[in-house]
C-alpha cells in the first residue's frame, strides 16, 4: 500500500503512541478518533493481532505520520492526502462488509464516501454541510446554577431525553437497532461524569437540558446530545445550561467544540449566543 509520497500501512499497537501524538496535534478535528484510539481495550487488540484498527498515512521523506483513519463501525479519517483516501477506501471495501457512519472533517468525509459508494451499499443520509465550532474562552451569557453532572444512579432518568433527542436528530429510536448499546453508552457517560443535565424544579426526575461529553482529551472536549425538552424551549434555558456546561469543561480543558447541521438554525442562534464561533466544516455519512 505505498505510492509515490506515502505508504498506508495499518498501525501496530506498539505505535499507539504516535497515533495519539498525531491526533493529538490535531485537537479538534482528531477529536472523534483519539477517543478510539484510547477506548481500544486489550481484548480488541488481540482480536486485531496486535494491530490497532487504525490505517496510517507515512510521508516518504520524513517518515513521519502524516494522517490517520480510524477503522470501526464509524470511520474517522483525519489529515490524510488524495492518495491515502483513495488506498484507505479499497482497504476498506476489501475488509469491512457494513459501515455505520462517517464523520469528521467536509473534504476528508466526502472524498473517502465517494471512493466507497457503489461497494459497501448506499447512504440512508449525506450530512454535508456541517459546522464544527468551537469555544476556548468564557461564556458570554450567564450559567444556569441548576446545571450539573448527572449521578451515576440516574442514567434511567436520563435515558428518556437521550432517546428524544436521538429520535429528532437520526430519525429513529435507537433502542429499536442497538438497546443495549445505546442504554449501555448511555450509563457509561453518567457513570463516567460526562452527561451535564438540568432537571424541572416540579418533577425532579424529569430532565429537562442535556449534553454529553462524547469525546475528551487532554486539548478538547467535544459535546453531542445537546438537547432541550420541547415543552421548555423557547425560554433560555439551552443557552444558559450550555454556558454551564462550557465553563465547567474549560476548567479542564482549553477548547470545547461540537459540530452541528447547517439547517438547524436554531441550534446554531443558541451555540453563537454562547460564544462559539466557526472552526471547519465538517460533514457526516449515515450509511446504516
Amino acid at each position: 500500500m505505498s505510492g509515490t509520497h506515502g505508504m498506508l500501512m495499518r498501525m501496530r499497537d506498539v505505535q499507539r503512541d504516535a497515533v495519539l501524538q498525531f491526533l493529538d496535534a490535531h485537537p479538534v478535528d482528531g477529536i472523534l478518533a483519539r477517543e478510539s484510539v484510547a477506548n481500544v481495550s486489550q481484548a480488541s487488540k488481540r482480536v486485531f493481532q496486535h494491530y490497532l484498527p487504525v490505517l496510517g498515512w507515512q510521508d516518504s521523506w520524513s517518515g513521519e505520520l502524516d494522517g490517520v483513519v480510524f477503522l470501526g463501525w464509524n470511520l474517522f479519517p483525519v489529515g490524510l492526502p488524495d492518495e491515502a483516501l483513495n488506498r484507505a477506501a479499497a482497504y476498506v471495501a476489501s475488509t469491512f462488509t457494513r459501515l455505520g457512519s462517517i464523520v469528521g472533517v467536509q473534504d476528508q468525509v466526502l472524498q473517502l464516501w465517494d471512493a466507497l459508494q457503489g461497494r459497501l451499499g448506499s447512504a440512508r443520509e449525506i450530512r454535508s454541510n456541517q459546522y464544527c465550532l468551537v469555544i476556548d474562552r468564557p461564556p458570554l451569557v450567564q450559567p444556569d446554577a441548576r446545571l450539573r453532572k448527572a449521578h451515576p444512579w440516574e442514567d434511567m432518568f436520563v435515558l428518556p431525553a437521550a432517546i428524544a433527542m436521538f429520535r429528532e436528530e437520526m430519525g429513529y429510536d435507537p433502542t429499536t437497532r442497538s438497546a443495549a448499546g445505546f442504554i449501555a453508552r448511555t450509563s457509561k457517560y453518567a457513570a463516567e461524569g460526562r452527561t451535564y443535565i438540568v432537571t424541572d424544579p416540579n418533577e425532579p426526575t424529569r430532565v429537562i437540558f442535556k449534553a454529553d461529553v462524547g469525546a475528551l482529551s487532554q486539548e478538547c472536549a467535544q459535546l453531542q446530545g445537546v438537547w432541550t425538552d420541547p415543552e421548555f424551549r423557547g425560554r433560555g434555558i439551552a443557552r444558559h445550561a450550555l454556558a454551564g456546561v462550557v465553563q465547567d469543561l474549560l476548567t479542564q480543558v482549553p477548547r470545547v467544540s461540537l459540530y452541528v447541521n447547517s439547517f438547524n438554525t436554531r441550534a446554531r442562534a443558541v451555540y453563537d449566543v454562547v460564544g462559539f464561533r466557526e472552526y471547519g466544516r465538517w460533514a457526516s455519512v449515515l450509511v446504516s
